[in-house]
């Protein structure tokens, strides 16, 4: 016994060594140089309007269908970080570590994986993403997971960096052999060396490519990447007013968000250690926090911070004008999300509490029925038996066009 315990620190130690000697090559091999970047060809995006609207209804959408998702105890939601679409699935990341199936009517399907240590389980749900195909991929505690889109679990690969530069938050998938990761500096104490980046691409397990130079605390978005088409759109580091996109193994700045006087025109402090402090001292003056930016063949949106308070903006690229509004409150007669998750087609689409959307319900009756429009209407008539225990409504909404 007393053997077989000796055998079993003996063989506990040489695996840190081999660990350790590993992560030291790895970092000999890491170099301070960021990948290139594209820079000339960003569009600027001119955001003007006043901040004390409400959510102007009728200026942005032709259409919102409310569709209620399946409540039952298996697909019981806590809250939902992130939605992707693959035809008519659309695959849910629960906040309690799951990954839930439902299809474009409501209807729950099936489970993707699940918590534990066998063949097809995870330690973690950090993130997912899906490929061209549709193969489901779950990002892991330094491992990756594949799965069909029917759930059926293909198999798992290891990262092969030093946790020291990089701890994996979010990805985006081009395929099982490349990716693009995000950890900004979650994790990190010491960049002295310059070598500790906030993304980076991997080639089969490896780092090949490394983008935004840590110079000071980088907290990345909830949802740091998000789908256009054939791009991969990449929200914008605090202190910086630029949207990223990936496309065939290039990254480019896309879009400038420029906000005239109130555009942050002040770097943050190399080595700042309270991000807090920074952000209190200019919040008055300017505004900041660009995150969950969201791209349709028509429209943008993104939501940014000033004076404590959360604002929207939607964005209309063929009439080249911005519609801000604060997030809270809406329109009390009407049956509209008071933010945006992200698009499928050419609809924005958000998930929103049930208690919220009885309220405004009640709201709505209070009205003459005919002063309503006639999807408020349908609204209505859907969600009828909604009760405040049931799982998120799903919203689709559908935006105008303008004719130039």
């Amino acid at each position: 016994m007393i053997n077989n315990i000796r055998k079993m620190k003996l063989l506990f130690l040489m695996s840190i060594l081999i660990y350790s000697l590993f992560s030291c090559i790895n970092n000999k091999n890491e170099t301070t140089e960021s990948s290139e970047i594209i820079k000339n060809n960003r569009l600027n995006l001119k955001i003007n309007g006043g901040l004390d609207n409400l959510l102007q209804v009728d200026s942005i959408f032709k259409d919102i269908e409310a569709i209620p998702l399946e409540t039952r105890n298996e697909c019981l939601i806590t809250s939902i970080t992130k939605a992707l679409f693959y035809k008519d699935k659309i695959l849910l990341h629960d906040n309690a570590a799951r990954l839930l199936v439902f299809n474009i009517n409501g209807k729950f399907l099936y489970e993707i994986g699940k918590q534990g240590r066998g063949p097809g389980e995870f330690s973690e749900l950090r993130d997912f993403d899906l490929d061209k195909d549709g193969n489901v991929y779950i990002l892991d505690y330094l491992k990756i997971h594949k799965y069909k889109i029917d759930g059926a679990y293909i198999k798992s690969f290891s990262f092969h960096y030093s946790l020291e530069l990089c701890y994996p938050l979010q990805f985006a998938v081009i395929n099982d052999n490349d990716s693009y990761i995000w950890g900004g500096s979650f994790g990190i104490r010491d960049n002295s060396k310059g070598n500790i980046f906030a993304m980076y691409e991997m080639e089969g397990g490896k780092i090949i490519k490394r983008y935004f130079p840590v110079k000071y605390n980088i907290v990345g978005s909830s949802r740091q990447f998000t789908h256009f088409g054939d791009l991969i759109l990449i929200d914008p580091i605090f202190g910086s007013n630029i949207i990223y996109s990936i496309n065939n193994g290039k990254v480019a700045e896309r879009y400038f968000i420029d906000f005239g006087k109130k555009t942050l025109d002040i770097s943050v402090p190399e080595g700042f250690n309270s991000l807090g402090d920074f952000k209190a001292r200019i919040d008055n003056n300017y505004f900041h926090t660009i995150y969950g930016f969201t791209e349709t063949e028509n429209w943008i949106y993104f939501k940014f911070v000033n004076k404590h308070h959360l604002y929207n903006v939607y964005y209309s690229k063929e009439l080249k004008k911005s519609f801000l509004s604060m997030q809270w409150p809406l329109p009390s007669s009407r049956i509209a999300p008071w933010q945006i998750l992200d698009s499928y087609k050419d609809c924005f689409i958000a998930f929103i509490d049930p208690k919220y959307v009885i309220g405004q319900i009640d709201n709505c009756k209070k009205m003459e029925i005919n002063t309503l429009p006639e999807f408020e209407k349908k609204n209505i008539s859907r969600l009828g038996q909604l009760k405040i225990t049931d799982n998120p409504i799903f919203f689709m909404c559908s935006t105008k066009t303008f004719k130039q």
